[in-house]
């Protein structure tokens, strides 16, 4: 069988299970198990994973929410008062009152870097990659999508994966499929500069 897909690298490469469901978040904890399977022994910095754990500053209120959320998901983390977190990232400014909830399962990765690393394993499995296509439609036969139509000519397949990011709703459309969208809004941050060395991916859910 094939699979055709297609998505974008202009990302923050952020990857974390502090998310709104456990459903979510159990579904991002899979990814990232499937992730580490791929790495295996391959060095991660190689591999485009530039850095673990996440933490997120929340209200006490929305603390409480997330801290159900991750141990109902079954997924490691600590919850630290403004004082705390203040002495463990003193490159980050907490107000009194707030919360930082740690993650350590996280990752960062570079998105173009990762992929290399991707069609490199892919490679090497013996999955014949066609790269710089554009798909331009999809050909369907009695509800079922049989072949990707690209700028190179036909690609056929059993199982096909659509990885067009919040483009999918789009180019569904013209082929008269309705996909149901979610937004889903969290400002992730990461650093590369000099005195940020031990500080982790974060999102500030109080001053976004």
């Amino acid at each position: 069988s094939s699979g055709v897909s297609s998505a974008t690298t202009h990302s923050a490469g952020v990857v974390t299970v502090q998310l709104d469901s456990v459903e979510d978040a159990i579904t991002v904890k899979k990814s990232i198990e499937i992730l580490e399977e791929i790495i295996g022994d391959s060095d991660p910095l190689e591999a485009g994973v530039v850095g673990r754990e996440f933490v997120a500053i929340e209200n006490e209120e929305d603390s409480e929410e997330t801290a159900e959320i991750l141990e109902e998901a079954g997924i490691e983390f600590e919850q630290l008062s403004s004082v705390e977190a203040s002495e463990k990232w003193p490159q980050i400014r907490f107000n009194d009152g707030e919360v930082a909830t740690h993650t350590w399962i996280d990752a960062s990765i570079e998105p173009k870097k990762f992929l290399r690393f991707l069609y490199s394993e892919a490679a090497e499995r013996g999955v014949a990659l066609r790269l710089n296509n554009s798909v331009k439609s999809l050909e369907v036969e009695d509800g079922e999508v049989v072949a990707a139509v690209t700028n190179d000519g036909e690609v056929y397949g059993d199982v096909f994966f659509l990885c067009l990011g919040p483009w999918n709703k789009s180019f569904l459309a013209d082929l008269g499929i309705t996909l149901p969208t979610w937004i889903i809004r969290c400002p992730a941050y990461r650093f590369r500069v000099s005195g940020c060395k031990g500080l982790p991916a974060f999102s500030d859910d109080i001053n976004d």
